[in-house]
């Protein structure tokens, strides 16, 4: 608690769920370290070519209803919790249609997908699971419940390690199969208990509740499907146009990349509610101030991981990994703008365009797979970085320019460019000087302690 009370009141929900977040990659990384040991790169890239097909899934699966949670608590207040049960009836609904089609194809599934019918329909269930789980974090999340938050992130994934590591000791031949049934069977525990839950409460039987609800959805549903097009293309495409080595050096990469990925989500859960309060009250000083303060922390954590990153890639990865020490710094960048994007977006969907959002993001992740379809079979795993950075700085780009259409944006690009410019000088400073590790470290302390000195006198993450 010490922690938390150090920052201000506005601050402290922040902290908290930095907090889990940084157990949950903690425990990331430790899975990292494992399974980049254990797991040869050609299964390693079959089981991230597995997870991406069932994060992809999750856009089918529910129709991502989980995400108009936040709005009906805001303009269905009197049936809220009748409302919570409808994404858990869409998610069953949609799962068992799911499972039908498959039987009905698997031909043309397998063949698709490249895995057999048991595989396919145990991503389904897992995905179903998967989906309940974050249904019920939503739940939590809105009701302030961070605590609850928290320990169901933490303990899904050290029962997903625990399980994994016992599953592919007893798979010793089909490594990859072990690490698949550890992903998906707590998240099917988990989702069965939370659905059962739900089932208990009630469900509504209100037909308008479920059209508005569907209606909500079905925007969230195309920038969903873009934005995992997009984060997820890149490992899809190097397993098909060069190989599944390739595409599991690429994943690796991206894995060490992500401790940044999920700080930003930790700090963009606190600050958006925060955020549109003040937008919605016109409280101009607030949002200078704050923005300030949130651009300058995870600047100064992205220019400070720029700097060590290809480092912690050798120290956590087997020898065969190493190939992509060089592409940490592209990812880290892609990263940086990623957030950058999140201003004009909050913005957007201050001003309740969802389809700026959705377009914008539609057209990034067409970018990306058209830099990766042209470059991809020449360059490799470098091809797919790059592409990723044009991506997001399109995303980033269309979302300013929609923002500022829209009037009364507020920021200008001074307030972008003092981000940039380190970011960029740190990543000059990255290849430059590539083999001195030490003067490397030796700036990334000092940055480091700058932020460190920012925190203790303004008190205030973001």
């Amino acid at each position: 608690m010490k922690i938390i009370d150090f920052f201000k009141k506005d601050d402290q929900r922040a902290t908290i769920y930095l907090i889990g977040q940084a157990l949950t990659q903690i425990l990331v990384t430790v899975s990292v370290l494992i399974f980049g040991r254990i797991l040869p790169a050609r299964e390693y890239g079959i089981v991230a070519v597995y997870t991406t097909w069932s994060t992809f899934l999750t856009y089918f699966i529910g129709l991502q209803a989980h995400g108009t949670l936040g709005i009906a608590k805001v303009h269905k207040t009197d049936v809220y919790k009748e409302y919570c049960g409808i994404p858990y009836v869409l998610t069953f609904l949609t799962s068992a249609a799911m499972c039908g089609a498959a039987l009905l194809g698997h031909r043309q599934i397998e063949r698709l997908s490249d895995m057999s019918l048991w595989i396919v329909l145990f991503m389904i269930i897992h995905t179903t699971g998967l989906v309940c789980f974050h249904i019920q974090n939503s739940i939590y999340r809105l009701d302030m419940k961070a605590v609850s938050y928290v320990a169901n992130n933490l303990l899904v994934n050290v029962a997903s390690i625990g399980l994994s590591v016992v599953l592919v000791i007893i798979f010793k031949s089909e490594r990859a199969t072990g690490r698949i049934l550890g992903l998906g069977i707590p998240y099917i525990v988990w989702g069965a208990c939370f659905g059962a839950q739900a089932l208990k409460r009630g469900i509504s039987h209100k037909k308008e509740l479920y059209q508005y609800c569907v209606r909500l959805s079905i925007p969230l549903i195309f920038h969903g499907i873009s934005a995992q097009i997009l984060s997820h293309s890149d490992t899809l495409m190097l397993a098909s146009m060069c190989d599944e080595t390739e595409a599991g050096i690429y994943s690796f990469c991206y894995s060490i990349a992500s401790p940044l990925t999920g700080i930003w989500s930790a700090f963009n859960t606190a600050w958006q509610p925060d955020y549109l309060q003040n937008a919605k009250s016109k409280n101009g000083e607030w949002i200078r101030e704050h923005s300030g303060n949130y651009l300058f922390t995870f600047t100064a954590l992205v220019c400070g991981y720029i700097l060590i990153g290809q480092d912690v890639l050798r120290i956590l990865g087997a020898r065969e990994y190493w190939k992509g020490a060089g592409i940490i710094t592209l990812i880290t960048i892609a990263t940086y703008f990623q957030f950058l994007y999140s201003f004009p977006c909050n913005y957007e969907f201050f001003m309740g365009r969802t389809k700026m959002i959705a377009i914008g993001t539609v057209i990034s992740a067409a970018v990306n797979v058209a830099i990766n379809w042209m470059l991809i079979p020449a360059y490799g795993i470098y091809a797919a970085a790059l592409s990723t950075i044009a991506a997001y700085g399109v995303l980033f780009l269309l979302h300013d320019f929609f923002a500022r259409r829209l009037g009364s944006y507020h920021y200008r690009w001074s307030f972008y460019l003092k981000g940039i410019a380190p970011v960029a000088g740190c990543a000059f400073v990255s290849y430059l000087c590539a083999e001195q590790v030490l003067l490397r470290w030796g700036i990334g302390v000092m940055v480091v302690a700058m932020l460190a000195a920012r925190l203790w006198k303004k008190k205030a993450l973001l």
